[in-house]
């Protein structure tokens, strides 16, 4: 099984771990992987069967996929993977609209087959974790009263436990992280964890560096905020531009990540109409979700970037 780099991987990770467990199979091996490094990862694998979890799936890596392989994703569809030797389940064949993550999904599909209910505090973790609210409020609203998504994320223990886990990843690793969510029976247990407390403090400190720095290098034109910075962690930069986002509604963020000869790149925009994951697919050929997105070009390509970006949001 190869699941995305973020909470919401981890948490489905653990999901289909347990479920597949309790199916009775066994010798199940479980590696982080992510968009850029899939067909490495598929390439190094010994897998006899393959299950890719959360990372967005591009037709290019269609030619990696040689065993029989289940792909649970919630991003953009790209392509329909589905053959006799591929199941690709992803919400947005029935509406593109739908946003609800991995973890949420996966959790969907088990109980369908097995009795996984007292994992559904990891569905709701990897869920939150994700941002995601409205589309999942069935089985948020079993665990938070929060009306509003924002309210979930800054008012709740959820929200509190989403931040202070995704910090810990950054410090620790994800497998680490990982294994901590699957030895754990709950919340509370899991964040008596004292490695990962300790791991969340140190990664709070270094994201109140990170966020100034964000907005040093920052500059404003119209509606759009960019920015540039050299992450501390590797994936940092994600966490980075959703709270800004988050903060900032009604602009549109695009981060740049330094990193070696290239910038990934890192878009949120909350409260507009605009789809940033197509944004992002027709100017770097990135993609994403319809208020997120990201991608990858050569740093000599910044400024040309900038102006596909202003040109498809009609800003001169």
């Amino acid at each position: 099984m190869i699941y995305h780099k973020d909470l919401d991987g981890i948490c489905s990770a653990v999901l289909l771990r347990t479920g597949l467990e309790r199916l009775g199979m066994k010798n199940i091996s479980t590696v982080p992987g992510s968009y850029e490094d899939l067909p490495e990862t598929i390439q190094k694998s010994k897998f006899d069967k393959l299950i890719v979890a959360d990372i967005g799936f591009e037709p290019k890596f269609m030619q990696y996929l040689r065993t029989p392989t289940l792909i649970v994703d919630h991003h953009l569809i790209k392509v329909d993977a589905n053959s006799d030797r591929v199941v690709f389940i992803n919400p947005r064949f029935a509406d593109q609209e739908l946003y609800q993550p991995a973890a949420y999904i996966i959790y969907k599909l088990l109980t369908d087959a097995i009795d996984v209910h007292d994992k559904e505090w990891v569905a709701v973790l990897g869920t939150v974790a994700d941002y995601a609210f409205w589309d999942c409020k069935d089985l948020l609203g079993k665990w938070t009263d929060a009306k509003t998504r924002d309210d979930l994320l800054d008012k709740t223990r959820l929200g509190k436990v989403a931040f202070e886990l995704m910090g810990a990843i950054f410090e620790l690793g994800i497998e680490k992280v990982a294994e901590a969510v699957f030895a754990s029976e709950g919340l509370d247990e899991l964040m008596e964890n004292v490695e990962i407390k300790n791991a969340s403090n140190r990664y709070r400190k270094t994201y109140e560096k990170e966020m100034e720095k964000f907005w040093k290098n920052s500059e404003t034109d119209g509606d759009i905020i960019f920015s540039t910075l050299k992450p501390a962690y590797d994936g940092f930069g994600s966490i980075i531009a959703s709270e800004v986002s988050r903060e900032n509604p009604d602009k549109l963020i695009i981060l740049f990540k330094d990193v070696d000869d290239k910038y990934g790149i890192s878009a949120r925009y909350q409260s507009s109409p605009v789809n940033v994951g197509k944004l992002m697919e027709k100017t770097c050929g990135g993609g994403g979700h319809n208020k997120s997105g990201g991608g990858q070009i050569d740093k000599s390509d910044l400024d040309n970037f900038k102006k596909r970006v202003k040109n498809e949001l009609g800003v001169s």
